[in-house]
């Protein structure tokens, strides 16, 4: 398929001006048009933890929408999604029936840990999903409120949130093949939770997220 139509979807998180140009999805899409051959799009909203809440699962099933239009159009789509935002995109990539997806990219994941439980294990195994990478900050604050009784009713996590334990549960032959992964490196453990995004550090985090776009 011709590079160019590969298309990054960027979905980002709580208490996010869209209208802000300090807002994540705003500079990593100015940074994929600006260094890659490639196009980007995010969908925009604004809420607070409990209007998040109530508002997933229509964000959730526009998000899918957006996704599915892109694929049916035959676009390579790379998502890359930041804290709630991982809660948007794969509950939006669910609800849309798993449109194909050749990297998933989540950052911080305010997200149902559990492969298994979240769908991932089976639309990687399926070929749905091409590879996902999970990044998770060594110094998130955000992540251990979430880690609480209240944190995880008002973000939908059954048991541990991505963005703190990482990947469970997921598939041997997954993790063998690298289809799933963690990154890990030092400026990953200095972080707190928005810490990637922060001045030249979102060079940095979207040269990551476009690496595979590159080859």
């Amino acid at each position: 398929m011709d590079r160019k139509r590969t298309v990054f979807l960027l979905e980002h998180g709580i208490n996010t001006l869209p209208s802000d140009w300090r807002d994540w999805t705003n500079r990593g899409a100015f940074h994929v048009h600006q260094h890659t051959p490639h196009a980007a799009q995010s969908l925009e909203y604004f809420a607070g933890p409990l209007l998040a809440h109530f508002l997933h699962r229509r964000l959730a099933r526009q998000f899918g929408r957006m996704l599915k239009a892109y694929a049916d159009a035959r676009w390579r789509v790379v998502v890359a999604a930041h804290s709630n935002g991982t809660r948007i995109a794969v509950e939006g990539m669910r609800a849309a029936g798993w449109p194909p997806v050749a990297e998933l990219h989540l950052l911080c994941g305010a997200v149902d840990a559990d492969f298994e439980r979240n769908g991932l294990n089976q639309a990687v195994d399926s070929g749905r999903v091409g590879r996902v990478v999970c990044y998770a900050a060594g110094r998130d604050l955000a992540m251990r409120v979430e880690d609480t009784l209240l944190g995880r009713r008002l973000f939908g996590v059954r048991s541990e949130p991505l963005g703190l334990y990482g990947p469970l549960r997921v598939r041997k032959p997954l993790l063998d093949s690298g289809a799933v992964s963690s990154h890990d490196d030092a400026f990953w453990r200095a972080y707190g939770h928005s810490g990637c995004w922060r001045g030249r550090e979102l060079d940095r985090t979207m040269c990551l997220v476009e690496a595979g776009s590159m080859t």
